[in-house]
């Protein structure tokens, strides 16, 4: 008779339901990677794992996941390779003791019994293969779904330059957009800002200097995205331009004889601001909106905890206020007694303009005495006080604690100072 050893043998197998060459990696049965391919200079792996226990000679076959594309002739093989070793090898572990040779007749016999079972067993298992592939492929999905290759709405924008033109963006450019990047969407459009999504404390500490009670209790917000927020706060120059296109009611706000162009627009109530954002959203079919007072805070801190974005104290030479009440041991000064230019002193680390002083911007929501109950995923709070809402920042005649980055104003939404202005925010697409 024919001499043939277990690697022959399942060669011959392999080829019958597997056309394609394979080579096959012996494992001991307790897995251990030290023991993988030692009967061969080089092997691999059939998505499964064959082992026989040395107590009782059983041979085990575990199968590792396998994904749809698997074969289940894949799987018929493992199981004939793994039947011809219950025949022929002895109560070892494979990767221990050398296979012993069988005698093609008998034992060959007993493969092609066996092989019949196993075929029929293969049609069955192709159904469940399927239902295995198929949970697979939902647990993938539900991994990538919330990791960062999950794809979104954006996905194919990559490459796309950030916009340099005074036009409405397109999706494409919308989607580019990145922390810091500027535009604006028309020519007297406001310039815009993008401030990236994260998290931060809303409110004030209890030890901080002037502190109201009104700033807490302080509570962790959370932006899921980013935003737009104009650079600066809405001008005369981009006012006018709204009257000048039929807009705004065609209201004319003084200018208590200090300048237009680009000094902030002044005597503007929560009203009027909204009928400029609604103005703004009908000439670039765009989302524009006051900001809502989480993102207020949020811009105006821009990473920081301090009183304001550049620390404890304050100077005249890096706001507009009342200079004659020094803050936590600050230098004393003489203010100027009205409104400065937009892009005067520098900007905050996220770009934006005179986030403290000049003038106070209203925000979206409706007040409320603390910020219990408050939403915390930094939309606007539309229930309390409605008749009256908020302002922040700070303005031109005000001491320096109504500059800080925590502190609160209210108003009747109708009320026209010299001293209220505003900015305005921009939704981005995800």
């Amino acid at each position: 008779m024919t001499r043939l050893n277990a690697e022959g043998t399942i060669a011959i197998v392999a080829r019958v339901v597997w056309p394609r060459p394979v080579r096959v990696t012996w494992v001991s049965a307790t897995g251990n990677d030290a023991n993988l391919c030692n009967r061969a200079a080089s092997c691999q792996t059939l998505f499964g794992v064959l082992s026989k226990t040395a107590a009782t000679g059983q041979t085990n076959v575990r199968g590792y996941p396998l994904r749809a594309r698997s074969s289940v002739r894949l799987r018929t093989l493992i199981a004939v390779c793994a039947t011809f070793l219950i025949i022929v090898s002895p109560g070892t572990a494979y990767a221990q003791d050398p296979i012993t040779a069988v005698y093609h007749g008998e034992s060959w016999q007993q493969v092609q019994q066996i092989w019949k079972t196993v075929q029929a067993a293969a049609k069955s298992a192709e159904g469940a293969t399927a239902k295995e592939s198929l949970e697979e492929n939902q647990i993938h999905k539900s991994f990538t779904s919330s990791s960062e290759l999950s794809p979104s709405p954006c996905g194919t924008a990559f490459g796309v330059s950030p916009p340099t033109s005074s036009k409405p963006l397109s999706a494409a450019e919308e989607c580019s957009l990145k922390p810091k990047d500027v535009f604006k969407e028309c020519n007297d459009c406001p310039e815009m800002i993008v401030v990236p999504a994260g998290e931060f404390t809303m409110g004030s500490p209890d030890d901080e200097p002037d502190r109201n009670k009104n700033e807490g209790p302080q509570h962790k917000v959370t932006f899921a995205r980013q935003f737009a927020v104009g650079r600066y706060a809405v001008t005369f120059d981009e006012w006018d331009a709204c009257v000048a296109a039929g807009g705004c009611e065609g209201y004319n706000p003084s200018d208590q004889s200090w300048g237009r162009g680009r000094r902030p627009v002044i005597h503007v109530s929560w009203n009027d601001a909204q009928a400029y954002v609604a103005w703004l959203s009908r000439t670039t079919g765009k989302p524009y909106r006051l900001l809502t007072e989480a993102e207020r805070e949020y811009v105006t801190r821009a990473g920081t905890a301090t009183p304001f974005w550049f620390g404890a104290t304050i100077t005249l030479e890096q706001a507009n206020f009342d200079g004659k009440h020094p803050y936590n041991n600050g230098p004393m000064g003489v203010g100027r007694a009205k409104t400065l230019p937009v892009d005067s002193f520098a900007p905050n680390p996220w770009g934006l303009y005179q986030v403290h002083g000049n003038v106070w911007d209203w925000v979206e929501d409706c007040f409320n005495e603390s910020y219990v109950g408050a939403p915390s995923d930094g939309s606007a709070w539309m229930s309390g006080e409605c008749d009256k809402h908020v302002l922040r920042g700070g303005a031109w005649i005000d001491q320096p604690r109504f500059l800080r980055s925590a502190f609160r104003l209210r108003d009747v939404t109708t009320r026209r100072y010299d001293l209220q202005g505003f900015r305005v925010a921009r939704t981005l697409s995800p």
